[in-house]
């Protein structure tokens, strides 16, 4: 691909040095990478930062995320559902912590709206306690349905901010995913 000597926006033409060059090129390079989990475990690795891994094995995954490194970051979803085991994502070690919220939604309510100032069951926010290190879902009170998702990004040398959607079973009283 040749790069660009000048660009043309909104009818005036705008001359590109080199480094205006090789960053209009980067930008019109950088794809979105996904990998399909299908595997009873995987390991991620520091040069996968970026990718969208896709939990596709109805009998669960365990992902393992590298060390802590900061700007490292995952998204996490689930293309198909739990029907047994869990979806787990870990950290490298115990040093290695969680921070953030999830929310979570039992799959009945998907499609609705829920106003705060109800009384219900059925949307819930999770964080994770200080030694966290783990997300586990279980499909029912933990999630992990089908359309979750999950974001991490690892914002120190030894803390993850995770963010993200989970579904749960229709009728379950909601509980946090993180241990």
């Amino acid at each position: 691909m040749a790069i660009k000597t000048s660009i043309s926006f909104e009818g005036t033409t705008y001359n590109l040095d080199n480094k205006d060059r090789v960053a209009a090129a980067a930008a019109q390079q950088s794809p979105l990478f996904t990998k399909s989990l299908t595997t009873a475990t995987y390991s991620v690795s520091a040069a996968e930062s970026g990718t969208i891994f896709l939990f596709n094995r109805a009998a669960g995954v365990v992902v393992t995320l590298p060390t802590a490194a900061v700007g490292l970051n995952y998204e996490f979803y689930v293309e198909t559902a739990l029907t047994s085991n869990a979806y787990t994502i870990n950290a490298a070690s115990t040093s290695d912590t969680l921070t953030g919220m999830l929310m979570s939604w039992d799959i009945a309510d998907v499609g609705t709206m829920t106003k705060m100032n109800e009384s219900v069951a059925t949307v819930a926010w999770s964080n994770p306690a200080a030694a966290d290190h783990q997300l586990v879902t279980n499909k029912t009170t933990t999630g992990g349905l089908k359309g979750s998702y999950y974001r991490y990004r690892c914002v120190s040398s030894a803390l993850w901010h995770v963010s993200g959607y989970n579904f749960c079973s229709s009728g379950a009283t909601l509980a946090t995913p993180f241990t």
